[in-house]
């Protein structure tokens, strides 16, 4: 096993902070019944920690600074994004 698959299952095992749990449940329940069928940018997309919360119904646009991680659509740095 690569180590980067080793250091993904430990960060999963890893509890989420308790100041932002309700926050994202919130955000992730108003995605799934506003949001079906359409797409959600996911910047900072990392090891998909919460991927699992999103409906199949909600496709993400996986966004990261890593060319590593797995289920990535894009490879960029979100700090120097500009329309």
């Amino acid at each position: 096993m690569e180590y980067k698959e080793i250091i993904r299952k430990v960060v999963l095992l890893l509890p989420e902070p308790k100041y932002t749990r309700l926050r994202n449940q919130k955000l992730f329940e108003w995605m799934n019944q506003n949001a079906p069928g359409k797409r959600v940018l996911n910047l900072g997309s990392g090891i998909w920690q919460f991927d699992h919360y999103l409906s199949k119904g909600v496709k993400a646009i996986n966004v990261d600074i890593s060319p590593y991680i797995r289920n990535l659509h894009v490879i960029a740095d979100a700090h120097f994004f500009t329309l």
